[in-house]
């Protein structure tokens, strides 16, 4: 029961972890597309580019295009690590179950001594009780005890 709970445990911590990151790429997504906006408005603005508002602008768009790589790459790892999460969880269900199936055919094995036993006791009993029924019946029929038989 207890492993059924640390299964448990990792699958919240999981979607936890998925509804974390979705969360953050979300933020991260408007983020982007409000300097992208702000941007775009500044160079809509602009009747005529100089040099050094082409630069002011290359380097605001150089920041924002790194920061998209950033939480790409910050994105890519969350997914990895997502992902292994839930392979572990899923090969825990796995075991869980194949760890069932055995305890399945472990009871269906104890069951099946149970009843052999118990089939060979009754075999027994019967055999004694026929050898008794014999011996009683010879006795009435002969009048001699089962000790005359044997001298």
């Amino acid at each position: 029961m207890q492993d059924n709970e640390v299964g448990l445990e990792q699958l919240k911590s999981v979607y936890k972890a998925q509804t974390e990151a979705y969360l953050d790429f979300n933020m991260a997504l408007i983020n982007i597309l409000t300097n992208q906006k702000e941007i775009l408005a500044r160079v809509e603005s602009l009747k005529i580019l100089s040099e050094d508002e082409f630069k002011k602008l290359s380097k605001d768009y150089a920041v924002l295009e790194k920061m998209f790589e950033n939480f790409q790459t910050a994105q890519i790892k969350r997914d990895a690590d997502i992902e292994e999460a839930s392979l572990e969880y899923t090969a825990h269900i796995s075991d869980f179950g194949s760890d069932i199936s055995e305890v399945k055919e472990d009871i269906k094995s104890m069951k099946k001594i149970y009843w052999d036993v118990k089939n060979t006791v009754n075999r027994i009993m019967w055999t004694i009780g026929g050898i008794i029924a014999f011996l009683t019946v010879l006795q009435l029929l002969t009048g001699k005890t089962v000790s005359d038989f044997v001298k």
